[in-house]
């Protein structure tokens, strides 16, 4: 249950925290590459056959994402780097891939645990809804 509610009604730091933990595969506390590639590669939609294309595509997001969150330039992507990069900007919390339910699917959850006057903050489904959409499309393959 607690990780149910870190989910959808968590603190920056504890999604921050969730986030980390999810893409930190081998649990070393250090993002490397190929824990990068590993976690993109997922998250992205592909034919049936492999294509060269998308391959050389994700590692060129990988090395994107290491400029932008490898904030002492070492090679890996500390706890601590993620953290500063993400207070910076929140919209690198999902960078490597979305492990976060949306805040309008959030929203809907709690709202099925409200016994009596459900008062829905709007404003502040409709700020979280707007930044998803900025989220989506900063990370989204954008059709030409």
């Amino acid at each position: 249950m607690t990780g149910l509610s870190v989910l959808v009604k968590g603190s920056d730091e504890e999604r921050i925290n969730f986030c980390y933990f999810v893409y930190d595969i081998n649990g070393d506390r250090s993002l490397a590459r190929e824990e990068l590639y590993h976690c993109l590669k997922n998250c992205l939609i592909r034919s049936v056959a492999i294509d060269e294309d998308v391959d050389e595509s994700i590692k060129d997001i990988v090395e994107m994402a290491m400029k932008k969150l490898d904030t002492d330039k070492n090679g890996q992507i500390t706890f601590d780097d993620f953290q500063a990069a993400v207070e910076a900007d929140p919209f690198l919390l999902e960078a490597i891939g979305p492990c976060l339910p949306p805040p309008k699917a959030a929203a809907r959850f709690l709202q099925t645990f409200e016994v009596e006057n459900p008062v829905t903050n709007w404003k502040t489904i409709s700020t979280a809804m707007a930044h998803e959409e900025r989220r989506r499309s900063i990370f989204s393959p954008q059709k030409q």
